[in-house]
């Protein structure tokens, strides 16, 4: 940001090259499966930027947010939504974690719980993809509704 009068102050948007004297990364973010949406944060420590490398200055705030802008936040947020709807719709409603301990003790309940949880599954999650992460969840929701089905047969 350009604070050199803190009456206007500007966004500059710059290309770098990655040899920059003070540039740095430093990996704070534990992306789980959504590796696309890392985002570390970048230090900067009294680097500078030839001219040649800016590619726009817009006004600080809301100001700033022209076309360009917003393209990239609504591009960026229907492609996110999207993954964590696709989530969400695969994973059926588990009981509470005061069921899976058996802290629950009434029988009607725990039915009621087990029966919901079964019934949203909606079977394999994310059919088609085959990262780490996802195999993983896949086993694990797969055993979480066979357990379900064992429990809701001894009841």
């Amino acid at each position: 940001m350009d604070t050199s009068d803190p009456n206007q102050p500007k966004i500059v948007h710059a290309f770098m090259p990655r040899d920059t004297a003070g540039y740095s990364i430093k990996e704070t973010w534990d992306v789980l499966g959504m590796r696309a949406t890392r985002s570390d944060d970048t230090l900067l420590d009294e680097i500078f930027v030839p001219d040649r490398y800016i590619a726009r200055v817009v006004p600080a705030g809301f100001g700033g947010a022209d076309f360009f802008v917003l393209c990239i936040f609504a591009w960026a947020l229907m492609g996110f939504a999207n993954v964590y709807y696709a989530i969400a719709k695969s994973q059926p409603a588990l009981p509470s974690q005061a069921l899976a301990q058996n802290l629950v003790q009434n029988s009607a309940t725990v039915r009621q719980f087990l029966t919901q949880a079964v019934t949203l599954y909606q079977g394999t999650l994310l059919p088609g993809y085959y990262d780490s992460w996802i195999i993983h969840q896949r086993e694990v929701l797969q055993q979480q509704v066979v357990d379900a089905l064992d429990r809701l047969v001894t009841l």
